[in-house]
């Protein structure tokens, strides 16, 4: 079995390591789809575990409730907001 130089081997792992710039846009529209309906799916959960939370159904023991609780509020209404602006900007 024939071996090639250093430089030859180092070129070949690094072509093999380069991806392509260009996607496909029915592929970045499939991806962009699913991560939406991820960011719904956590966000509601996690909106639903927070008024949970609140409520104290669920025990979350944390220092300062106020601030736990409105950081994880926040964070999860984003979410959603994400995926509804992402569901407005495929349909125009």
């Amino acid at each position: 079995m024939e071996r090639g130089t250093d430089d030859e081997i180092k070129n070949e792992r690094e072509r093999e390591t380069v991806t392509a710039p260009y996607q496909d846009s029915s592929e970045r529209a499939s991806e962009n789809r699913s991560s939406g309906w991820m960011l719904l799916v956590v966000g509601t959960i996690g909106i639903i575990a927070v008024i949970l939370g609140i409520m104290g159904i669920l025990p979350f023991r944390m220092g300062n409730q106020y601030l736990f609780y409105g950081v994880m509020g926040a964070i999860f209404i984003l979410f959603l907001v994400k995926k509804i602006v992402n569901s407005y900007i495929e349909v125009f």
